[in-house]
């Protein structure tokens, strides 16, 4: 058995990276929140927990790295929000897989901790989704001025370019056409 998932594992490293600090603060609640979790997990089997490879979280940890070398500083957070998502989603599916193990050997104090944990996973997904749409409307509310102003200069040289014909027109002036 594993005393320490890959979530857990690379949830300080995320934290040390976030740039927000709702996100950083609802990071550090949720590592606690798991470490107390796998304690009691392990307390009620009676075991020792020791760590274990998984590789899942192995790749999601090599993309998340993959991602972050690639991407600009202004964008982190939305880099370690899209991780921390697809950690948590992994890690639901993880409980819902132990949950019905639980349930199929009849263990109902196993089964009420792992609903438990299911439950308070589904919620830090929740709080990840929010914030995330949180930091994308702030980026998207950052560039529209840089986006107004690109409208804005071609609307600018559109109405020039219609002027220039209409006085064009107003002249007498006839534009070549070619001979077909």
């Amino acid at each position: 058995m594993s005393g320490q998932s890959g979530g857990e594992e690379a949830l300080p490293k995320l934290i040390s990276e976030v740039q927000d600090d709702e996100f950083r603060t609802a990071l550090e609640q949720h590592l606690s929140q798991a470490r107390a979790e796998v304690e009691r997990v392990f307390e009620l089997l009676g075991e020792e927990p020791s760590a274990e490879r998984c590789l899942g979280f192995e790749g999601l940890k090599a993309e998340h790295e993959k991602m972050v070398e690639e991407t600009s500083d202004d964008l982190i957070d939305a880099v370690d929000l899209g991780a921390a998502g697809r950690t948590e989603n992994y890690e639901i599916a993880a409980y819902e897989g132990l949950r019905r193990m639980a349930k199929a050997m009849g263990d109902e104090e196993a089964l009420e901790l792992l609903d438990s944990n299911l439950k308070e996973e589904k919620e830090a997904l929740r709080t990840v989704d929010k914030i995330a749409t949180r930091i994308s409307n702030e980026s998207a509310n950052k560039a529209q001025p840089d986006r107004d102003r690109g409208a804005q200069s071609i609307a600018d040289g559109n109405d020039r370019r219609a002027a220039r014909r209409g006085s064009q027109r107003e002249r007498g002036a006839s534009f070549p056409r070619r001979a077909v």
